[in-house]
């Protein structure tokens, strides 16, 4: 029963976390991103102290149910680990034994350690960039990002383009834009997890991934836990075979609680009933527990001293990561490009580069970033403006999903006054000036009153510029129809606060559109 609950609780979770990555009409409720609330390291950057306390101190009394019930990274290598076995049983021709053989392994505890220790320590100088490389739910929402979604809506074209050649507008094609970063380091991700989920199971999780390290801190010696009882264990191994996290070892009859995930399948497989999930310090365990114990301390300081020695020699490595991570702006390419609405000053420490706030923008114009802001800011989001792509002037949902506190909430009316960009206007290519053509689609099309049209020659009017009202939204940008733009936005860093436009200034931008 209790795997079953396991499988069922976390499969909800890893559809419920898809789903809303995929869900580019908005048809599934914004509430739904409270689950990304419930990861590790968004708790922990977005200062959610309490919430942070609860699963660390799950981990200390029921041992590791996060890494199979609450992360989507380890309820995706579960899937991984399922299709090999599904594909596995196929090949045997429905013979029972089909699954691929795992044995105890020691813990490679200088790797492990190694990756906590480049992870937190940078983290202690106000450094978040391995921790975007490494936090599992981040690396789960680029793949969602830039591989599930890229085939999800190419399959919903398709079906569009046959339903709307019948008369049949049920469905209606989408636009998707390139990402390719996005794409490419998830698609590296995807496979390097797959291999070692093919060849050893919850490897990742017990080496690379930092907060399967940190709980396994407290799940070593957790309240509950996998026990066996030595007197009704007959060596079958069938719990060793069953283990992803090669943690059970049956000459010793003990569980290395640092490496198991709680997932209860060796429950299920035990036919002499010798394993169980139980209080770990009473009477039922008693005898496991003493047996755990003894081993136990000499696996605990050789971890420890493993730990000291990659903490070390990763304080020499901080000062290159922090010079590597905090490359000057003139590496990056000229132009500032706005960050989203909301976005805090220590944005780019604060923002795991998870792409939720990309894949729920409306307008699509939130884009991860290349080396527009250096290496500290790769695949973080900014505003990136093209023909009918701008930020809605009423619209704070990238504000409202953010899990790490990076863009702040903003209300409606905050926003339509936050300056995340300031327009420029180039007057040379303006089409007015360079081609004395009438235009002025900027000034229509701009909500706050930041442009406006004065007199130039004759009857032809040309844009001016109240950069104190503009709020970098790139609704001017959008519509300007040079091809070198005469009118761009550029990013407002730290944001400020715009003045907020007049009844007469305001317009009311309903549909851009195009206005040629």
């Amino acid at each position: 029963m209790l795997r079953f609950f396991r499988i069922a609780v976390a499969s909800i979770i890893l559809l419920l976390t898809l789903a809303f990555y995929l869900d580019f009409s908005g048809s599934l409720p914004l509430w739904l991103h409270r689950l990304m609330h419930a990861q590790l390291v968004p708790t922990l950057l977005a200062g959610m102290w309490v919430l942070s306390a609860v699963l660390l101190l799950s981990a200390l009394f029921f041992g590791r149910l996060y890494c199979s019930v609450l992360c989507p990274m380890g309820i995706l290598q579960d899937v991984i680990g399922r299709c090999q076995r599904i594909v596995l049983g196929i090949r045997s021709k429905g013979k029972r034994k089909y699954d691929a053989k795992a044995t105890y392994r020691k813990p490679h505890n200088r790797l492990r350690y190694g990756f906590l220790a480049v992870t937190i320590v940078p983290l202690l100088f106000g450094m978040t960039t391995v921790v975007l490389l490494l936090d599992p739910y981040s690396n789960f929402g680029r793949m969602a990002t830039g591989l599930f979604k890229p085939v999800y809506v190419w399959g919903n074209n398709v079906l569009a383009g046959v339903l709307n050649a019948q008369g049949n507008f049920s469905v209606y094609p989408v636009a998707e834009y390139s990402m390719w970063p996005i794409t490419v380091f998830a698609g590296v991700v995807l496979v390097i997890l797959t291999v070692l989920v093919l060849g050893r199971g919850r490897l990742w999780c017990n080496t690379v991934c930092p907060v399967g390290t940190v709980l396994g801190f407290l799940s070593r010696h957790s309240v509950f836990g996998i026990t066996i009882d030595s007197a009704k264990c007959n060596h079958c191994n069938r719990c060793t075979d069953r283990c992803k996290a090669e943690c059970i070892d049956q000459r010793n009859l003990t569980i290395d609680g640092s490496r198991c995930v709680t997932c209860y399948n060796c429950l299920s497989t035990c036919n002499q009933k010798a394993i169980g999930y139980h209080f770990r310090y009473g009477k039922t365990a008693t005898q496991p527990a003493e047996t755990e114990t003894a081993a136990a301390p000499q696996n605990y300081d050789a971890g420890r001293r493993e730990f000291l020695k990659r903490t070390a020699t990763s304080l020499a490595v901080v000062p290159l990561v922090t010079a590597a991570a905090r490359v000057d702006a003139s590496t990056s390419k000229p132009r500032r490009y706005p960050l989203p609405p909301g976005a805090v000053d220590n944005f780019t420490d604060k923002c795991t580069a998870c792409q939720l706030c990309v894949a729920k923008c409306p307008m699509q114009v939130l884009r991860p970033s290349y080396l527009e802001r250096g290496l500290s800011g790769v695949m973080q989001p900014h505003m990136f403006y093209e023909v009918d792509v701008y930020c809605n002037y009423e619209c704070t949902i990238c504000g409202d999903v953010c899990p790490t506190g990076a863009i702040a909430q903003l209300t409606v009316e905050e926003k339509k006054v936050r300056q995340a960009g300031i327009v420029h206007f180039v007057k040379r290519q303006c089409i007015v000036h360079a081609e004395l053509q009438d235009c002025g689609a900027c000034a229509e099309h701009c909500p706050t009153g930041a442009l406006v049209m004065v007199p130039f020659r004759g009857t032809l009017t040309i844009p001016d510029t109240h950069t104190e009202f503009c709020i970098g939204c790139g609704a001017c940008e959008s519509i300007c129809p040079k091809h070198e733009q005469a009118i761009y936005v550029e990013g407002a860093e730290p944001q400020t606060w715009a003045e907020p436009p007049t009844a007469d200034e305001q317009h009311e931008v309903e549909d851009l559109g195009f206005g040629f």
